[in-house]
């Protein structure tokens, strides 16, 4: 058994099968991207949001922002997040660092995430 993988970063696209999920959880392998500072994730869990190509709902909404980086293209779709323990994916083999994106975008989705929480800030 090798070193433990490092924690992952923020803005980092990973390659994740998510599953076993139920109802409308995204499914199967997609990418997600690393929201949480990699102080945190050193902790043991990352949270990330779902890319995908298929988000007609989410973008009418307003709640898809567009992502490319590391050949990976799509939206990132703010209103499915997870977390994941992504150094034990990464030691089994069941996750993927695909790619990364600008700091602009990580801090375009996460205020889109906050929004959803939070729809007045300093209201």
């Amino acid at each position: 058994m090798g070193p433990r993988p490092r924690a992952p970063k923020r803005g980092e696209i990973y390659s994740i099968d998510p599953n076993p999920v139920v109802g409308r959880e995204m499914r199967d392998r997609h990418y997600w991207i690393v929201l949480t500072p990699e102080a945190v994730n050193v902790h043991g869990v990352a949270v990330a949001v779902v890319i995908s190509t298929v988000a007609a709902g989410a973008r009418a909404a307003g709640l898809a922002v567009p992502v490319r980086g590391g050949g990976v293209t799509g939206v990132a779709i703010c209103t499915h997040l997870r977390s994941f323990d992504l150094r034990s994916r990464l030691a089994d083999d069941s996750a993927r660092l695909a790619g990364t994106v600008d700091a602009a975008t990580v801090d375009e989705i996460a205020a889109r995430v906050a929004s959803l929480f939070d729809p007045e800030p300093g209201a």
